[in-house]
């Protein structure tokens, strides 16, 4: 549990230094994995109430680190020269009616080295169906060559859409039928692309007995491509009002699932020589989910992305094209919305495109979108683990995390978005901050018990400053752990109560650690306040309430949980976690006389874990566990 904990610390310290980092999905996936039992206290802890929240607490699995394409980038590279010289060579065979220079300009152009990533998941998915003694020089390399068969089909695929649509730009550079030259010449240069497909497949997989599985795979993802790009086409001639989620759902199917994502696990499928159709069947439906996320993503960045990185902004609008937007705006459109959509979609006027685009906007659909990818991330990651095994699950995962990037990790977009994966009960809620005056009183009247009424008037002022009611979150985490491992019949009113106690223990061991941090880093403000110090006849006292404070946390715990069997398993908890976060400040304080040239990871990690982690992870959690027996 501590490594567990350490790394939700890390990861909540990392983005609470620098809110607008885009959060490491990655390492959320690996701690909610690591937990036991999918408690779901522990997808709230990497999240402060402030910055670190998405549309949807849902956990999300590890995705296993077996499979990276870097390791597999340096080869599958080095074989497109290999691919140019192949066709090039090709090319001087029919007697030079296709000249070798345009040949290798088109293919450098539309099928460029960088950026090359559905070809590596066939390879990585081969490398997992078959046996380590069959991965044979000879046999990486065919799976090399398919992968960039798939890259030129791709390739063929974007070029014809950007002929289609008239678009003037790509991410980075020009559309090829718009430098001069080109012209009417692309729709050859797709025919060329698309034949060349052919020609490697009989050059290298002609000997072998899946060569016409092969043969038949691609000419099949050819033609349901194009088959969906034909709907999408024709739909582009019809009113915006006609767009729906059947329709969005099936172009998605035939023009971009066929040849995006199955096709290279398929054909990795077939070289391996699997045969079972249910294989091939649980990895389409799989696949199709992804592919559908991934398009809504595309739809996304077409509409709100960076123009350098996607070109054309908002060219999905003018074209008419049925989108994730376009579909959801229908869904959720009052009369007046949908006059607006009637009016504006699919209008080459930039005005328009912009009317659109602000009408998104007004209905908060950017929060809508974000609430969907991180439903339908995590959907797609507890599919991926209810599949049979005959399917290689970690390169499912590498698909996803390689092929889909999030739009939305932070809370910018998602503000009084709810979770609707861990809620604290209203009367939880209630009932907890209900026991506040009494915590107060409780202190006070022990603090009266040593014939000082000033010094008790003066712990309770304290006390009412620094100890907020209005923050309750790590207190019900500790009843949230409780209730969470007992059964029903013990959750009376008297044990729920002691629950409800030991949040406050918890939070006043809280309000002694911001006292003395608050002091060692002479700062001014705490929770939009003045901190306790720097109120006027404060000043250097403040170090004997951060003491009273913390001496309190024993006072409840002997009044209410001496006669518990974990009585003393509480107070050790508590001392040893306020010594390990007076070690951290200390090494904080250190660190600062100290030049930024001797930072490190190492350091860092150490810090984070005896002054944070102890007791804002580690001691809610043990706190509720122990009470729970």
């Amino acid at each position: 549990m501590i490594p567990v904990l350490r790394k939700i610390s890390a990861l909540s310290t990392r983005h609470t230094s620098t809110v607008q980092q885009r959060t490491k999905r990655g390492q959320r996936s690996l701690l909610a994995s690591a937990v036991s039992g999918n408690k779901k206290y522990f997808y709230v802890l990497g999240r402060s109430s402030s910055t670190f929240a998405t549309a949807d607490c849902t956990p999300t699995l590890d995705i296993p680190p077996v499979l990276k394409l870097k390791a597999d980038t340096q080869s599958y590279l080095a074989t497109y020269k290999d691919v140019l010289n192949d066709l090039t060579t090709i090319s001087k065979h029919y007697d030079g009616h296709v000249p070798t220079e345009l040949c290798t300009k088109l293919l450098e152009y539309n099928m460029p080295a960088d950026g090359r990533v559905y070809g590596i998941i066939t390879v990585l998915t081969y490398k997992s169906l078959i046996q380590r003694e069959q991965l044979t020089a000879q046999n990486l390399k065919m799976a090399e060559n398919l992968g960039w068969c798939i890259e030129m089909l791709h390739s063929t695929i974007k070029l014809a859409e950007e002929v289609e649509y008239q678009s003037t730009t790509r991410p980075g550079r020009q559309s090829w039928n718009k430098i001069q030259g080109n012209g009417g010449g692309t729709i050859n240069n797709i025919l060329m692309l698309e034949s060349g497909i052919f020609e490697l497949l009989r050059k290298h997989f002609s000997h072998l007995d899946n060569y016409v599985d092969l043969l038949e795979l691609f000419q099949s993802a050819i033609f349901k491509a194009t088959v969906g790009q034909s709907m999408n086409l024709l739909h582009t001639k019809q009113s915006v009002d006609t767009f729906n989620a059947t329709l969005y759902n099936t172009i998605v199917s035939d023009k971009i699932n066929s040849h995006l994502l199955y096709l290279p696990v398929a054909s990795a499928l077939h070289l391996a020589g699997v045969k079972n159709p249910k294989t091939f069947d649980q990895s389409k439906n799989l696949l199709l989910k992804i592919s559908t996320l991934c398009q809504a993503h595309n739809d996304y960045l077409n509409c709100f992305g960076d123009p350098d990185e996607t070109g054309e902004i908002g060219s999905d609008i003018k074209n008419n094209l049925c989108t994730w937007f376009a579909v959801k705006c229908l869904e959720l459109a009052n009369p007046e919305q949908r006059a607006i959509m009637l009016e504006c979609y699919g209008k080459e006027d930039p005005e328009k495109v912009a009317r659109v685009r602000q009408l998104y906007d007004d209905m908060d659909l950017l929060k809508k979108f974000a609430m969907y990818e991180n439903q339908a991330y995590n959907e797609v990651i507890a599919l991926i683990g209810q599949t049979s095994n005959e399917i290689p699950h970690d390169v499912f995962y590498t698909i996803l995390e390689h092929c889909y990037k999030k739009a939305f990790n932070t809370i910018e977009c998602l503000k009084n978005t709810e979770s609707r994966e861990w809620k604290v009960s209203q009367e939880d809620v209630r009932n907890y901050t209900n026991l506040y005056p009494e915590v107060i009183h409780e202190l006070t009247e022990a603090a009266k018990q040593y014939k000082s009424k000033e010094a008790a008037e003066w712990y309770k002022k304290a006390l009412e400053y620094t100890m907020s009611v209005g923050s309750t979150r790590n207190g019900l985490m500790v009843v949230s752990v409780y209730k969470d491992s007992v059964k029903d019949v013990q959750l009376t009113e008297e044990n729920l109560r002691l629950a409800y106690l030991l949040g406050w223990c918890l939070e006043l061991l809280h309000v002694t650690i911001l006292l003395t941090d608050d002091m060692v880093d002479n700062s001014h403000k705490r929770r939009g306040q003045p901190c306790w110090f720097r109120v006027d006849g404060v000043g250097l006292n403040a170090i004997n309430d951060a003491f009273m404070a913390e001496n309190g946390v024993f006072v409840l715990l002997k009044k209410h949980f001496r006669h518990l069997d974990c009585y003393m398993d509480l107070v050790e908890l508590f001392h040893e976690n306020c010594f390990n976060s007076m070690c951290g400040q200390n090494m904080d304080m250190i660190f600062e006389t100290k030049h930024v040239s001797t930072f490190n990871m190492e350091s860092y990690d150490s810090l984070v874990l005896i002054k944070t982690s102890c007791h804002l992870f580690y001691l809610p959690i043990h706190l509720g566990l122990r009470l729970a027996g």
